[in-house]
């Protein structure tokens, strides 16, 4: 048996878990042995995405199939739940580095929102997952954010926000980003596409006891307000 490869974290669906043994898809599978040459009696680290770590042996590899056998289970800490409501941006690499960095800083939960600048937008369900899982494995992380779309802001915050979540969004003019960093409660962040929120997207979000944050001097790009907020929102996971 080789030594626990720690550099790299594999993934496999909660139900590819029975027992003590995991079962890989065909695309970890060709991650794993044609991409890292991995071998059978290999140890590798693995997460379900529900805050499981697993060090797993590599028992059987197959063309689009391979089986591992667990040594040791880890329960991870969640940290702080976040919900990242941001308006959809239409350019499909910038929208996937938004949702990328989001992950690895943390996020619970995002919800992909047509508002009002960014209008009707087409996602592709699979480009999504993809960036997801990408960011989740490479920053280590072993809870995998859930994602949906809203037809607005306040069709997200109605269907998605709990009683005890704080309510953020990005302004020019607004609080202090170190507000963010409170520690022990559930923040609910909204980010606003390219243009920004409109008049009647702030007003709601205040009427509903939203805080508006200033993120900096200068007009950020929505992927740029993306990371600075999460960035924030994220500091009380570190302490």
């Amino acid at each position: 048996m080789n030594e626990m490869d720690s550099h790299f974290l594999f993934y496999v669906e909660p139900e590819s878990v029975s027992g003590n043994t995991v079962t890989f898809s065909e695309h970890e599978v060709h991650h794993m042995s044609r991409v890292l040459r991995k071998k059978e009696g290999d140890g590798i680290l693995v997460t379900n995405g529900c805050g499981y770590r697993f060090e797993v042996i590599l028992q059987r590899i197959e063309k689009k199939r391979a089986t591992g056998i667990i040594q040791k289970a880890e329960k991870l800490s969640v940290g702080r739940h976040i919900t990242l409501a941001m308006g959809v941006i239409r350019q499909k690499d910038r929208l996937e580095y938004a949702i990328e960095k989001a992950v690895e800083l943390g996020v619970s939960r995002i919800l992909l929102v047509h508002s009002e600048f960014a209008g009707k937008v087409r996602v592709k369900e699979a480009r999504i997952e993809g960036a997801i899982l990408s960011a989740m494995k490479q920053s280590g992380r072993c809870y995998k954010p859930e994602w949906g779309v809203s037809s607005s802001f306040q069709e997200a915050i109605e269907a998605w926000m709990k009683k005890d979540d704080l309510l953020y969004y990005g302004e020019m003019e607004g609080e202090h980003p170190m507000t963010l960093t409170r520690e022990n409660v559930p923040a609910f962040l909204v980010i606003g596409p390219e243009g920004g929120l409109s008049g009647n997207e702030v007003h709601y979000l205040k009427e509903s006891g939203g805080h508006p944050v200033r993120l900096g001097s200068a007009r950020l790009r929505a992927e740029t307000a993306v990371c600075a907020m999460m960035a924030f929102a994220a500091m009380t996971q570190e302490r």
